[in-house]
C-alpha cells in the first residue's frame, strides 16, 4: 500500500535523484530548494520512500520538477498520484475567478506521461519554446 504525504527530506530527494540517473546537488542546496517550494510531496512503500514531485511557484505560474519515481516502484502510478496532487494542491490555492499555468521540462520519453494528464506541448497555439540558462558555481561538484 503506497500512502503519501508532505514529509519529502532532502537525503530521499538525493536519493530519488541518483535513482533517475540525475546529478547531485550539495545538501544544503537540497534543503533551501525543498523549503522554498510551494508544494513537495512523498510516495512511501512502507518506510522507504518511492516518489517525489515538487513545484516551485507564485500562485500564477508554477514549475512542476523533481517527478521521480524509484525504479523498483514504477508501474504502480506512483507518478501519476503525485502528479494529480499537485494539480489539486495549484487548483486549490485559486481565489475564485483564478487561474493558474503548470508548466514543465519532461525528461525525454516521458511527454507522453504528462499529456496523458492533460499537459500540452510547448511550443503549442498559445506558447513559444521554453528556454533554459544553466549556471555553475566555481569548486568541486557534490
Amino acid at each position: 500500500m503506497i500512502r503519501y504525504d508532505d514529509n519529502l527530506t532532502p537525503q530521499a530527494m538525493a536519493r530519488l535523484r541518483r535513482s533517475a540517473g540525475w546529478g547531485p546537488f550539495p545538501a544544503e542546496q537540497l534543503a533551501g530548494a525543498l523549503a522554498r517550494s510551494a508544494f513537495a510531496a512523498a510516495a512511501w512503500d512502507g518506510e522507504e520512500t518511492v516518489g517525489m514531485a515538487r513545484m516551485i511557484g507564485d500562485g500564477m505560474y508554477y514549475y512542476l520538477c523533481d517527478v521521480v519515481v524509484a525504479p523498483q516502484a514504477r508501474g504502480r502510478g506512483i507518478g501519476r498520484a503525485l502528479v494529480a496532487r499537485a494539480i489539486a494542491f495549484a487548483r486549490a490555492q485559486l481565489a475564485p475567478g483564478g487561474r493558474c499555468s503548470i508548466t514543465l521540462a519532461a525528461a525525454p520519453g516521458r511527454e507522453a506521461f504528462y499529456a496523458h494528464l492533460g499537459f500540452r506541448a510547448i511550443p503549442g497555439p498559445d506558447m513559444g519554446p521554453g528556454m533554459q540558462l544553466r549556471i555553475q558555481a566555481p569548486g568541486p561538484r557534490p
